[in-house]
């Protein structure tokens, strides 16, 4: 909608691309202009999913642009949110009532913390690294012609460690009889006879971090 209030069309490429694979450069938000083929009251209503995000900055346009009731969808309102739709609250549907609904389950925090992910790391000077292309995943070898420090927050965006990849997910799965001892099943005397493997999702940062647990995952038995 943004690119059709500013008059422009959208390529149809950019379904293809993954927002967290690209680098975006500081710019100045083209305003949008009115346009006679969606005027202000185009729609009696408009429903903005995400809303902690969406109402602001660049897109704030949209919803601003259109004369029409505004519902609001979020899971993680902040008080801007509150203050955007005047504490209009039509419903709250919170964590504990969906427990008790059946519509989700409890949840238990298992944290697993290594000091790459927690103190980052560095590479040296004249050490040969892995680099990718976001879209294509193109491999090539290359040497760093200066020391490259790194934070925890860039592991898997901008920098890859494998090895930490695959120490957490041998951490998982050494750790599941703990996380899920409902589904250990014993002997007369109490062994261990075997383990029933939960269903696990796993959420990756990029396409390009998807595949390399995808790859991790499997070798990991």
């Amino acid at each position: 909608m943004y690119s059709i209030l500013k008059g422009e069309e959208l390529d149809e490429s950019a379904e293809q691309d993954n927002p967290n694979e690209m680098r975006f450069e500081p710019r100045s938000p083209v305003p949008v202009a009115y346009n006679e083929k969606v005027p202000i009251e185009f729609f009696d209503f408009v429903v903005i999913d995400e809303c902690h995000r969406s109402i602001y900055n660049l897109w704030k346009q949209v919803p601003d642009y259109f004369d029409v009731f505004q519902v609001g969808l979020t899971a993680t309102p902040d008080n801007r949110t509150f203050g955007y739709f005047n504490q209009n609250v039509v419903s709250d549907y919170g964590y504990e009532k969906a427990v008790i609904d059946g519509v989700l389950v409890p949840y238990d925090v298992f944290t697993i913390e290594t000091k790459i992910t927690k103190d980052g790391g560095k590479i040296g000077v004249g050490e040969y690294v892995d680099k990718r292309e976001r879209l294509t995943r193109k491999k090539f070898w290359e040497a760093v012609d200066e020391d490259v420090e790194y934070s925890g927050r860039q592991l898997d965006k901008d920098i890859v460690n494998l090895n930490t990849i695959r120490t957490i997910v041998q951490a998982f799965r050494d750790s599941m009889p703990a996380m899920f001892p409902d589904r250990i099943t014993r002997d007369a005397d109490g062994g261990e006879v075997s383990f029933e493997v939960p269903k696990t999702l796993i959420f990756a940062k990029t396409d390009s971090h998807a595949e390399d647990l995808e790859r991790l995952c499997d070798g990991v038995t």
